[in-house]
C-alpha cells in the first residue's frame, strides 16, 4: 500500500526521479519522502527555492518540527496562491491539502480530516489515477468512507488543569500500562467502565480492542483507514462512537478511538497524548502535566509522516556509532534499541538468538543478534547492547527505535503537540 500511494505522489508532481532509492519511489521535489523521514534541512532548503515545491515544503517542515499553527498557515497561503489553484496536474494542491488533512487527523479534527480528503481523492482521481497502472490505486484514499465521518466533534478536549495529575503506571509485559475509565456515548448509555491502556508513542492513534468496543455496546463505523504497522503488516481500521475517557478526576472529553480485532490492546496513541499536554512517564507513575504547566524539556523530536497524516511517529535526534539518526520513541514496544533492515546473513548462526517482545499486535519471537553501540542522546552518553534484526526498515533503510525496556531506565518527559521529549536522569 505505502509504495502504491507514493508511486501515485510522484506522478501528482513533476517526477524528476522515479525512485529515491530502493525503498521508497517519491515526488519529484521530494516533499512526500522529506517528511517522512523528518528531513529538515532539505524542507528548509526547498522552501526558500523558487517554484511551487517551496510551499508544501514549507508546510512539510513545520509539521516536521511540531508546529501545527504554522504548518496550516502555510497551507492556507498555499491554498489561496493563484499559480497553485492554476497549476496543469494540481501537484501543489494535491500535496497541501493532503498535508492539510494530515493536521487535521493529528489535532483530533476528524470531520476536518474528512472532508479534506474529499477533496484530495477528487485531485487524485482527476489527475493521478488515470496515469496508473490499471491494477495500481492509492488506497489511502480510495478506501476509507470519508463521508460517514464528517460530522464528527473535536476528540479529546481538555479542560486547563491547575496541578498535575499522577497516576498509577505498571510495566505489564515490558510495556507501560494505566488505567482510565471509560464513560458515556453518544446513545446516552450510562457507562463507567475501567480499563488497563498501553502508554504507546509508537502509536499514530489510540485504539480499543473492537471486540471489546462491541461490549461496550458502541458503534462502530466501518473504514475509517487502514494502515501499514512497523514495517509492512496492513491494519484495517474502523471508528467508534467518541466517548469521555477519565484519568482519575481528569477528564478528556469526545475521544474518538480506532478500532481493530488485529489490535488486542488498547492503546493510548499520540493523538490523546498531544490533547493531554505534556506528561511524564517514569517508575513514579504517570504523570500529567497538561499545557498551561510551565516545564523545563526543550530537546525536540522529529514528527516523520505520510502526507496524510497517519502513519505518524516521533524520532529522536540521535548519534550511535558516530553517525546522526533518528530513533524512533516507541513505549509500546518492549524492546531495548533496536536496529530494523539490517541483514542477518552474515552473522555467524552461534550469535543468531531468539526472544519475545510485547508490540502493538501482542506478544510475538524475533530472531536477532546483539552488537554493543554507544548513543549518544539529550547530551548523554549510553553504550547498549542492542539488538539487530532482518525486519523490514520503518522509515529508514536502516531504522532505530529505543523501546520501553531502555526509555524505564529513565524518567521520559514528553510534550506531543509541541514537539519535546527528554530522557531526564536515572
Amino acid at each position: 500500500m505505502l509504495k502504491r500511494f507514493l508511486i501515485s505522489s510522484c506522478l501528482a508532481l513533476t517526477c524528476l526521479q522515479s525512485q529515491a532509492d530502493n525503498i521508497l519511489p517519491q515526488d519529484g521535489p521530494g516533499v512526500t519522502l522529506m517528511v517522512l523521514r523528518g528531513e529538515i534541512s532539505p524542507l528548509e532548503k526547498l522552501s526558500n527555492s523558487d517554484g511551487l515545491a517551496k510551499l508544501p515544503a514549507k508546510a512539510g517542515l513545520f509539521r516536521v518540527e511540531s508546529n501545527f499553527d504554522a504548518s496550516n498557515k502555510a497551507i492556507e497561503a498555499c491554498l489561496k496562491d493563484e499559480k497553485v489553484l492554476g497549476q496543469k496536474g494540481a501537484g501543489a494542491l494535491y500535496l497541501c491539502k493532503s498535508l492539510q488533512a494530515g493536521n487535521s487527523l493529528a489535532l483530533g479534527d476528524i470531520a476536518g480530516w474528512a472532508r479534506t480528503m474529499l477533496d484530495v481523492r477528487k485531485i487524485y482521481t482527476q489527475n493521478i489515477k488515470p496515469n496508473l497502472k490499471a491494477d495500481d490505486d492509492a488506497d489511502a484514499i480510495t478506501w476509507p468512507h470519508f463521508e460517514a465521518f464528517l460530522a464528527r466533534k473535536q476528540s479529546g478536549t481538555l479542560k486547563s488543569i491547575t496541578a498535575p495529575v499522577v497516576l498509577p503506571l505498571v510495566s505489564a509485559g515490558g510495556v507501560p500500562v494505566v488505567k482510565a475509565t471509560i464513560h458515556g456515548g453518544l446513545d446516552g448509555k450510562h457507562r463507567d467502565v475501567a480499563s488497563d491502556f498501553i502508554v504507546d508513542t509508537g502509536s499514530t492513534r489510540s485504539i480499543l480492542n473492537e471486540r471489546f468496543a462491541r461490549s461496550l455496546g458502541l458503534k462502530i463505523t466501518n473504514n475509517f483507514h487502514r494502515d501499514t504497522i512497523g514495517a509492512s503488516r496492513e491494519i484495517l481500521f474502523n471508528l467508534a462512537d467518541p466517548v469521555d475517557l477519565k484519568f482519575g478526576e481528569l477528564t478528556l472529553e469526545n475521544a474518538s478511538f480506532s478500532t481493530s480485532e488485529s489490535v488486542p490492546v488498547n492503546i493510548i496513541g499520540m493523538d490523546l497524548l498531544r490533547q493531554l499536554g505534556a506528561v511524564e512517564i517514569s517508575k513514579e507513575g504517570f504523570k500529567i502535566l497538561g499545557r498551561d504547566l510551565n516545564h523545563s524539556c526543550k530537546d525536540n523530536f522529529r514528527l516523520t509522516s505520510l502526507i496524510w497524516g497517519s502513519p505518524m511517529a516521533p524520532r529522536i535526534p540521535a548519534i550511535i556509532r558516530g553517525r546522526e539518526e533518528l530513533v524512533l520513541l516507541d513505549t509500546g514496544s518492549s524492546t531495548s534499541l533496536e536496529a530494523s533492515g539490517i541483514d542477518l546473513t552474515g552473522f555467524p548462526q552461534k550469535d543468531l538468538r531468539t526472544k519475545k517482545v510485547v508490540d502493538l499486535f501482542g506478544e510475538r519471537t524475533i530472531s536477532y543478534a546483539e552488537s554493543t553501540v554507544t548513543m549518544v542522546l539529550n547530551s548523554r552518553t549510553f553504550v547498549i547492547n542492542a539488538s539487530v534484526t532482518d525486519q523490514k526498515g520503518m522509515v529508514f533503510p536502516v531504522s532505530w527505535r529505543m523501546g520501553y525496556d531502555f526509555i524505564s531506565k529513565s524518567k521520559l518527559h514528553l510534550d506531543a503537540m509541541n514537539g519535546r521529549a527528554c530522557l531526564i536522569g536515572d
